[in-house]
């Protein structure tokens, strides 16, 4: 499943992931978060989406990346968490 974070508001992100691991992803599926903008490591001063998320207590089980089409400062960024098996 995927899905983006600016769907709700910042403070109720971490809920949101935590309910779509847990109550709607597949068990041993995966939750995609993005594709999104963000600028380059060289030029942010925030954390990556992907860092905050695993600040959240969220393994990181991949990543992907591609050059903006028109902005070279910017990435188009997607990463995913495995959701755990349900017993």
């Amino acid at each position: 499943m995927r899905t983006g974070l600016e769907y709700v508001p910042a403070r109720r992100q971490k809920d949101l992931v935590e309910r779509l691991l847990r109550e709607v992803a597949a068990p041993d599926g995966r939750l995609i978060i993005g594709a999104f903008k963000e600028e380059k490591d060289a030029l942010r001063t925030e954390p990556t989406l992907e860092e905050a998320v695993a600040g959240w207590g969220f393994p990181i089980a991949g990543r992907s990346e591609r050059p903006h089409d028109r902005d070279d400062r910017f990435l188009y960024r997607v990463f995913w968490i495995d959701a755990p098996a349900r017993s």
